[in-house]
């Protein structure tokens, strides 16, 4: 009895032992992936948030002309190992006027998607987003939500309704949650088989070790004691082997679910997914965020001949040169230097009336290849074009040739290293050229202002790929443009006025005022360009060689201004053909025009809608004339910090009161 029963005892002691040992490494491993799986969906979650929201940005305002169902069919993302993603649009009405996964015909079956029948729909007006899991009655497929108000605060928008599969979590729990289950029941089966085997040999061990012991006791030989020590040891040793095993698994499953979850988790930044087949299907996020890997872990590693510059041409997001692609890191930092928040709307760029957030401002401005740095004069620019004098409405949609041409004072032009001298509107300035590109491909990706469509410019100009500079405040002779206008020379302004590429005004000959000023009036008294037809504003590069010579004589800004205001233009019967073509071409002509065929006709209407600014290097006696767009639309003139005011001191020209 007594050998019994220590034989019992230590056998269930190494059965509780391992069982125990197992239920802590379940445990541990099922909180594990617990947290995966949770973290998992969260993230799904919030990248079809994203995807909701990128949609949102490339779909036009509700109007019941548009055929919204054709929008959702080629927004959808189609993947074969995530299905394909669901893109669905709801009026405000609770109706379903688009969804990828249903014919247009069938629409009408559809059920209204109203908050008292979608929770989704519910949580999204109430919140940022709304979300839900449940079986498509359309498609029959288990998905998972995400739902957002097109516009917030106006349901009259309607809302946008993204969803994905489920199947994608079967797979999870297939390769990792239930091939541990089967494992540990093995295990579980393994240890009782191996606890019955070890009772059976402490029980033979035991009564060998009980015979030794009464011999010993008899005072024969106990040497034989060492057999049951060795059976423990090797049981001991079994037990490790098992512990050493588990471990193992546990790291394999690990691996497994890390390889898997570097797909899932890349999803905020742009998803590639390879099949079977190995066909490259991928998610199509805003211009700012597709950022596509050289190398994507799926079942296994393999290189893709993936061209993400070429991508961006296909997806319209370029003025026509290749971009920089945006990365995460990239946007975050440009977002930073333009005040966090990047959801902060600047201002909105018609035609298509986009909004200009933080964000989307920090990834033209990387596509461009501007510097952090840039962003406050980008800024500053895109708030000065859309003021409502400017008319960036009918800039962008002019068949004229017109371009924003953007100028600079102040000291931040030379902080960010601007040209303002030798070669200043041609290229190898970075400055220069990136802020221009960026203020174009915001009128491309935000405003919509692209030809054939909304821009309908004849012609183009050269200028529409960028057009940017400062004055050479340096080395002219006159005080700067912005402290003519009433600002401190110490504050950075932007100017913006719709114009004509430079008309190069060449002068070799006079030195002295009259002379050359005189070559600039015959340049602007040109009737081909808007400015002499269509009055309005203009601007005049004078060359700095003109400009000192001009100087040297003491005249001002202003008379420069009143000479070229005074001794330019045209008599009417210039204008009007003399009639030779009928009177309705007199039309265009702005209606102070008055009709005589002798009279003067000035340029234009008073001397400060000449816009003057000293600019080029130091050699080459040429200057520039700009013509405007014509009375359609006003420069403006804008502090590039707006806490910046009006200066209450006069400039040395005398004009700070204008």
């Amino acid at each position: 009895m007594f050998k019994f029963l220590s034989s019992l005892k230590i056998s269930r002691v190494f059965l509780l032992s391992i069982l125990f040992l197992t239920f802590i490494i379940f445990i541990v491993v099922t909180i594990f992936s617990t947290f995966i799986y949770n973290n998992s969906r969260l993230q799904l979650v919030e990248s079809l948030y994203i995807q909701a929201q990128s949609i949102n940005k490339l779909m036009p305002n509700y109007n019941e002309s548009i055929n919204f169902d054709e929008f959702a069919d080629n927004l959808a993302v189609q993947d074969t190992n995530f299905n394909e993603l669901r893109v669905t649009i709801i009026d405000k009405d609770w109706n379903v006027i688009g969804d990828s996964l249903v014919d247009t015909q069938n629409l009408y079956l559809l059920e209204k998607h109203s908050p008292e029948t979608r929770t989704e729909i519910e949580d999204a007006l109430n919140n940022t987003y709304g979300t839900t899991s449940r079986r498509s009655e359309s498609t029959g497929l288990d998905l998972i939500y995400v739902a957002i108000q097109r516009e917030p605060n106006n349901p009259e928008q309607g809302l946008v309704r993204v969803a994905l599969p489920f199947d994608i979590w079967d797979s999870f729990f297939n390769f990792f949650i239930y091939p541990f289950l089967v494992l540990f029941f093995l295990v579980i089966a393994s240890s009782s088989f191996l606890s019955l085997n070890v009772e059976y040999t402490l029980r033979r061990d035991l009564d060998s070790l009980l015979k030794s012991t009464r011999k010993a006791i008899k005072g024969q030989n106990i040497s034989e004691l060492s057999s049951g020590d060795k059976q423990l040891s090797t049981l001991s040793d079994a037990v490790k082997q098992i512990a050493q095993r588990l471990n193992l698994e546990v790291e394999q499953a690990i691996e497994q679910r890390t390889e898997f979850g570097t797909v899932l988790d890349s999803m905020n930044q742009g998803v590639i997914i390879f099949n079977k087949n190995q066909k490259v299907s991928h998610n199509e996020l805003d211009v700012e965020i597709l950022v596509l890997p050289k190398k994507i872990v799926h079942s296994k590693i393999m290189e893709i001949n993936y061209d993400i510059i070429e991508k961006y041409f296909e997806l319209g997001y370029t003025d026509g040169l290749p971009v920089v692609p945006p990365t995460k890191e990239k946007i975050d930092l440009f977002v930073n230097a333009l005040g966090g928040d990047s959801a902060f709307v600047e201002c909105n760029i018609p035609p298509r009336w986009g909004a200009l957030t933080r964000e989307v401002l920090a990834i033209n401005m990387i596509m461009a290849g501007c510097k952090p740095e840039y962003g406050p004069v980008v800024r500053a620019s895109m708030k000065a074009l859309t003021e409502r004098p400017f008319n960036l409405n009918g800039v962008q949609a002019t068949t004229h040739m017109a371009s924003p041409l953007i100028i600079v004072n102040g000291p931040v032009a030379k902080q960010i290293d601007m040209n303002g001298g030798a070669n200043a509107f041609g290229s190898g300035n970075r400055a220069n050229a990136t802020i221009g590109r960026a203020i174009r491909l915001i009128m491309l990706n935000v405003g919509g202002g692209k030809a054939p469509d909304l821009d309908k410019c004849t012609l183009g100009n050269p200028a529409k790929y960028t057009y940017c500079i400062c004055e050479n405040e340096e080395a002219s002779p006159f005080s700067p443009y912005h402290v003519e206008k009433g600002f401190d020379a110490d504050t950075s302004t932007v100017f913006v006025i719709a114009a004509e590429s430079p008309h190069s005004v060449t002068d070799h000959l006079c030195n002295d005022p009259e002379g050359i000023l005189d070559t600039m009036c015959s340049a602007m008294s040109n009737i081909a360009s808007n400015t002499s037809v269509l009055n309005g504003h203009c601007a005049v590069a004078l060359g700095l060689e003109h400009a000192k010579t001009i100087s040297k004589y003491g005249w001002t800004r202003n008379d420069i201004k009143n000479y070229l205001f005074m001794h330019s233009g045209n008599k009417f019967v210039k204008h009007s053909r003399n009639d030779k073509y009928g009177k309705v071409y007199n039309r265009n002509l702005p209606k102070w025009y008055k009709r005589d065929p002798e009279s003067w006709i000035p340029i234009i209407e008073s001397p400060e809608r000449i816009h003057l600014f000293i600019i080029g290097g130091d050699a080459g006696r040429f200057s520039a004339f700009i013509p405007g767009w014509g009375h359609m639309s006003n420069p403006v003139l804008k502090p590039i910090d707006d806490s910046n005011q009006l200066s209450d001191k006069n400039c040395d020209d005398g004009l700070c009161e204008v």
